[in-house]
This record gives C-alpha cells, sequence and structure tokens, in this order.
C-alpha cells in the first residue's frame, strides 16, 4: 500500500505543514487521526517519517509513557498476564492508543501490520507484552484483537470512569 502523497519526503513536508499551519501544537495521535481519516498518507509510511522526525528532533512525542499508563493501574474482574514492571522496575509494557484503520483499507492486513510493528517496537525495548483497551461494545476492534493473540484480561476504566476491555498479548 502506498501513499498518495508518494515518496516519505512528500510526507514529512505534509506532517511539518500540518505542525506550522494548524495553529495549535499536534501530537503523533492527533497528526495520526488527521492523517488516516484523509486516506492521503498510508500509516506505517507516517509512522517510519514521525519517526524520523522526531529523530533528529524536529519534533518531539508526547506521552511517551515514562510513568506507565495511569488508567492501567487497577483492573478489576481479573488481572494483568504480566507484572506492571520488570526486576529491574522498569515498565514491562507497551501501551497501544487508538488502533484505527480506515474503511477504505479494512481487511487489506493494516491492523496485522501496526500490530507486529507494535511488537517489534515492544522487542527492541525490552518489554513482555503489549496492552490496549476498547469499549465493550467495539466488536470488531475486540475480534481484531483476539484474532492476534491479545486476550481479554479484565475491565478498566478511563479517568471519566467510562469501563473499558483491557486486552494483554504476551510477547
Amino acid at each position: 500500500m502506498s501513499s498518495p502523497l508518494g515518496n516519505k519526503q512528500n510526507i514529512t513536508i505534509f506532517v511539518l505543514y500540518l505542525m506550522q499551519n494548524v495553529g495549535y501544537p499536534l501530537d503523533f495521535v492527533t497528526l495520526n487521526d488527521i492523517i488516516m481519516q484523509t486516506d492521503y498518507v498510508a500509516y506505517l509510511d507516517f509512522a517510519e517519517t514521525f519517526s524520523r522526525l522526531e529523530e533528529s528532533e524536529l519534533i518531539v512525542r508526547s506521552g511517551n509513557n515514562e510513568k506507565g499508563e495511569p488508567t492501567y493501574a487497577v483492573i478489576e474482574k481479573g488481572a494483568w498476564q504480566i507484572p506492571d514492571r520488570d526486576a529491574s522496575g522498569d515498565w514491562s509494557y507497551i501501551a497501544l492508543h487508538r488502533v484505527a484503520v480506515s474503511l477504505s483499507h479494512r481487511g487489506s492486513g493494516v491492523s496485522t501490520a501496526i500490530i507486529e510493528y507494535a511488537e517489534s517496537f515492544a522487542r527492541i525495548l525490552g518489554k513482555r507484552s503489549l496492552r490496549i483497551d476498547t469499549h465493550e461494545g467495539n466488536v470488531v476492534m475486540r475480534r481484531m484483537l483476539e484474532k492476534h493473540g491479545f486476550l481479554p484480561c479484565g475491565t478498566i476504566f478511563l479517568q471519566n470512569g467510562d469501563p473499558r476491555v483491557a486486552y494483554e498479548k504476551v510477547i
């Protein structure tokens, strides 16, 4: 799947243009939402471009999970498969947020590529699992997670109190 914008240089220019002209700071999640909705850029091309911009210190990623995911601190009606911290005190997991595939690309392997990329990234960082949560009624997401080896572990609560089904995949 290629990007209608063409090469990664054009994607870089597009991302920097958005960041310069939107009028408020944009982080990875917000940019990803804009780009996934427009279908101008393939997700993996965007993620690679964003990482390169981050490495060059042109942009800074927010929410780097150094303090873990606060909503994952308490889980009810179950338990995580892997403890929150490893023996050295580091966080043992990567939390995934806002995994989305545009309707025009569903069924084309994009979710598999996203999960495989996240697994590879987590392994590089020495993490033992991936965690994600979703609304109980989000049957499509729940089916996708279970297809990719995530197990339901219990219920977590968002900061506003809304319950979510918590999933974890040991890697």
